[in-house]
């Protein structure tokens, strides 16, 4: 009866640990940028390519969802969070000034794509277009990485965008590996213990 206690009690301090653990994580660093296009590069509205400090890549790291970097037309970027998951509910913030209507038509999209430590794809991508300005998903597969490319002509053919998708924030609520393996570790360890308790 005893060692039935422990066990339960070990059972229980491993969930609340795992629990503990839980943790929201921005992104921390970004890769292999490739800079999409703005259609009014080399005219007069060139200023436009720049405006609201959009070619910041820091942007895409200060943990501020109102600044923004813009991928542009067929442009590309990875971004790091500083660990490896498991698993994890990702969220992805989109600046756009004026959403889309039937009049404007100013259809931005972009595919995300989740990465394993060496950069290859896991297997899991999605389309995100910009007409809430935020998209909350799980992705259930182990990733390290997300790739975010910018899709905005594939998907809308017509649309008035200039230069792509503009990402404001992307973030991640998971336990990452680290923490899962440290738990299991310590499972491990509170069951070889009752094991030894119960021989002697």
């Amino acid at each position: 009866m005893h060692v039935f206690k422990s066990l339960v009690a070990a059972a229980a301090l491993v969930v609340t640990a795992g629990a503990v653990q839980a943790a929201t994580y921005n992104a921390t660093s970004y890769s292999d940028v490739v800079p999409g296009t703005c259609t009014f590069a080399g005219t007069k509205d060139k200023a436009k390519c720049e405006a609201n400090d959009r070619k910041n890549l820091a942007n895409l790291i200060d943990g501020n969802k109102n600044t923004f970097y813009s991928l542009g037309l067929g442009g590309s970027v990875t971004l790091g969070f500083g660990t490896d998951f498991r698993a994890g509910d990702v969220s992805v913030y989109e600046i756009t000034f004026t959403r889309p209507t039937s009049i404007d038509k100013n259809y931005e999209a972009f595919e995300l794509v989740a990465l394993d430590a060496n950069k290859n794809a896991t297997g899991f991508s999605k389309v995100i277009t910009n007409e809430n300005g935020f998209a909350s998903f799980r992705i259930d597969s182990g990733f390290t990485y997300l790739k975010l490319v910018d899709v905005t002509k594939e998907q809308f053919a017509n649309t008035s965008s200039y230069d792509g998708a503009d990402i404001g924030m992307v973030s991640i609520a998971a336990v990452p590996v680290p923490a899962a393996g440290v738990l299991l570790l310590a499972g491990l360890g509170g069951f070889a213990a009752l094991r030894r308790r119960k021989s002697a």
